[in-house]
């Protein structure tokens, strides 16, 4: 069975968060199934969602920006 992690800042979405996940873990979803040749019922996702407070690139936080 596929495990993904998807790990997010979700302060960065521009639109709803709760619908751009269903989307995504479709998509996702539709993709690994199809890659792999496994039932969509087999793939299993988590979404880690990651503060702007703890991410940063070349040494900024991402709320720094």
């Amino acid at each position: 069975m596929p495990i993904v992690t998807i790990n997010i800042a979700p302060e960065l979405l521009q639109v709803d968060k709760e619908e751009a996940y269903k989307e995504m873990l479709k998509g996702v979803t539709k993709a690994i199934s199809e890659s792999t040749k496994v039932p969509a019922e087999a793939v299993h996702i988590m979404i880690k969602e990651i503060s702007v407070n703890r991410y940063s690139i070349a040494g900024k936080l991402l709320n720094d920006k």
